[in-house]
């Protein structure tokens, strides 16, 4: 109903045009009331082919053979028919180039908001799937870094952490590696069930962790009933007394071990070393190093902290 009213508007707008200019013949005798609503028409009003064609129409037969009745000189008859039709097919020509650019314009920016909302629609999705695959990321770096069992660092976590930790402040640090061996836990296994045996090393575990501050160290499993601590930043003295601290809390769990050639609970033995560094491969040495402790503190009767001999 809208669109008919407004067409019907339109061709009234021309057909009063083309009245006004046959009432004009009879004292000026020129058609500028027709021309100038029929460009306003072509120019303003965006239709198609069709729809101009069926406006055009009526005001243009009510002129053309209205023209004869009013205008009663040949001469400027015939002079209005040359122009008219020249200036309507120019008219109809332009109507037709700016419809087509409307048009165009039109459905340029349908099509560029159907590519809006699409691309919205993928940078969600992609925003969903980046999400997704952090977390999947989360879980594979959880796997390549955490022992599965213990829920601690595993030997590549311990690693990684020296080595931020050395890049934090890029100068020399004073660390402290601790060696840490379950004592006798083979006999454990054997009396008591692998079962058993992999809820220790948990227990153990956690119970080495929580004993340090975890702002400055790290505690990891470094393989079997092994594990390995890092302390940064504090004296040798100190180091060690955390060493016994860890020794003293083992014990404290009261786990029984009634086959063990050390006591009749679960025990450690503790090799410790303290240096001073900057590089990994420095790093590397004073494992060795607390490796070698912890091998004097086994032979020497077990349940017990031993320093390095050689501290760099």
């Amino acid at each position: 109903m809208f669109r008919f009213g407004l067409l019907s508007m339109v061709v009234l707008f021309l057909v009063w045009g083309a009245v006004v200019t046959l009432i004009d013949q009879k004292t000026y005798g020129n058609v500028l009331a027709f021309v100038v609503n029929f460009m306003c028409v072509s120019i303003l009003f965006h239709a198609s082919n069709r729809t101009i064609l069926t406006i055009y129409s009526l005001p243009i037969l009510v002129l053309m053979i209205g023209l004869p009745f009013f205008q009663h000189s040949s001469a400027i008859l015939f002079g209005h028919y040359i122009n008219l039709t020249v200036f309507l097919f120019f008219c109809w020509l332009a109507s037709r180039m700016l419809y087509t650019s409307y048009s165009t314009n039109f459905y340029n920016e349908l099509l560029l908001k159907e590519i809006n909302e699409s691309l919205a629609q993928k940078i969600a999705e992609n925003e969903i799937m980046n999400r997704k695959l952090e977390g999947v990321n989360e879980q594979l770096k959880k796997l390549t870094l955490i022992d599965e069992l213990t829920q601690i660092p595993n030997r590549r976590g311990f690693h990684q952490y020296v080595a931020e930790m050395l890049l934090l402040k890029n100068v020399e640090r004073k660390v402290s590696v601790l060696m840490l061996d379950i004592d006798a836990f083979k006999l454990f296994n054997d009396h008591y069930g692998h079962v058993e045996g992999d809820r220790v090393l948990r227990l153990v575990a956690q119970k080495i962790k929580h004993t340090l501050d975890p702002s400055s160290s790290i505690t990891a499993r470094f393989g079997g009933e092994e594990f390995i601590v890092a302390i940064f930043d504090l004296d040798e003295l100190i180091a060690f007394k955390q060493a016994e601290s860890i020794r003293n809390a083992v014990l404290e769990l009261g786990i029984p071990h009634k086959h063990s050639p050390v006591l009749d609970h679960i025990s450690v033995s503790i090799g410790i070393v303290t240096g001073t560094v900057c590089t990994e491969n420095e790093i590397q040495e004073l494992i060795v190093q607390a490796d070698s402790a912890l091998y004097k503190a086994k032979t020497s009767g077990r349940n017990r902290v031993e320093r390095s001999l050689v501290s760099k």
